[in-house]
């Protein structure tokens, strides 16, 4: 039961997920796989996820900065995707798993591991710790930028400014989305209701909570409207 087994305050939870998810299909430790994956790879297995266990509509509710006003927020995690399609229109592969500019500049996409090990590290660190494992060396501003740029194209991630404007006061701001802080805290709401799930199965059919929690997410839920449809009946009767 993947929603039990993920801590949300972890900053490496996305990736802990990814772990368990292959971990269930493997039977070994994933987590050095799931820590290989490119940033852009991962934020595409957490959206896959998302869609499956939620839907494709992501919808949330931000306050308005000019007039404070609640205001629903609302698109398609598909469109979104399609809008972040990789462009390689400024360079090309350099068939060994990294990139050529057309200036030049080579470089290799940053893993879930390069990101993990320099969110650890002050900012000024982390970022000179990225370049060097991009480039595989020390940058100068101009490459810095390049890279920045390059690799949003080339790798783009949904860790974005979404804008959202308010139709109270016509305020347009923008809101940051990350699918990974979304999905971790879609999976954390859920856990907050296991217990009530679990206390409601165990009194319907009279299972012990490991078999209850040993049960596969979409089958639980299942049995779980079986049992609130017949006590809404009984209710109604």
């Amino acid at each position: 039961m993947d929603e039990l087994s993920v801590d949300p305050g972890r900053p490496s939870a996305a990736t802990q997920l990814i772990a368990l998810l292959l971990v269930s299909r493997s039977g070994e430790d994933a987590a050095p796989e799931a820590r290989k994956l490119s940033m852009h790879d991962r934020d595409l297995v957490l959206a896959a996820l998302y869609r499956h266990l939620y839907g494709d509509q992501i919808e949330s509710v931000v306050r308005c900065r000019g007039c404070g006003t609640l205001v629903e927020a609302s698109f398609s995690l598909a469109a979104l995707i399609a809008h972040r399609v990789p462009d390689y229109s400024a360079g090309r592969p350099d068939g060994a798993g990294g990139f050529v500019t057309t200036t030049g500049l080579s470089f290799r996409v940053p893993t879930v591991a390069d990101r993990e090990e320099a969110a650890a590290l002050p900012p000024a660190d982390a970022l000179d710790q990225l370049v060097k494992r991009c480039l595989g060396r020390s940058g100068t501003t101009q490459e810095i930028c390049e890279l920045q740029e390059r690799l949003d194209e080339v790798a783009p991630l949904l860790d974005l400014d979404v804008a959202v404007s308010c139709p109270h006061c016509g305020r347009r701001d923008d809101v940051r989305f990350s699918i990974g802080r979304f999905t971790i805290e879609a999976l954390a709401r859920e856990s907050r209701l296991l217990p009530l799930e679990i206390h409601r199965l165990a009194v319907a059919y009279g299972w012990p909570f490991d078999q209850i929690v040993a049960l596969d997410r979409s089958l639980r839920r299942s049995l779980l409207r079986c049992v609130e449809a017949e006590r809404n009946a009984r209710r109604r009767a």
